[in-house]
C-alpha cells in the first residue's frame, strides 16, 4: 500500500503531500475553493447578467480606491517638469 503513495504538488496552494496517483489537492479544503473558482469562471463565461454585475461592481470597488488605468499611471510618469 505505501508504495502506491507519491509526492505530489496541489493544484490550489502549491503545498507538497504524499498520496495515491489520482490526488490532485491537499485537503478538501483546496479542492472546494478550486472548483468554486472554476465555477464563478464557467458562470462568467456563459451568464451575460452575472458579468454585467461583475464587472459594475469591479468598476465601483476602482473608483472608490482610486484604481487608474495602466495608460494613466505610463502618462504621469512621463510629465515631466524642466526648468
Amino acid at each position: 500500500m505505501l508504495k502506491y503513495l507519491v509526492w505530489h504538488k496541489c493544484a490550489y496552494c502549491g503545498a507538497e503531500f504524499r498520496g495515491s496517483p489520482k490526488r490532485r489537492f491537499c485537503s478538501p479544503t483546496c479542492r472546494r475553493r478550486f472548483r468554486s473558482g472554476v465555477a464563478v469562471r464557467k458562470r462568467l463565461q456563459t451568464d451575460p447578467e452575472f458579468k454585467r454585475r461583475s464587472l459594475e461592481r469591479l468598476q465601483r470597488w476602482k473608483e472608490m480606491h482610486g484604481c487608474k488605468k495602466k495608460g494613466e499611471k505610463a502618462e504621469e510618469g512621463k510629465r515631466r517638469v524642466i526648468l
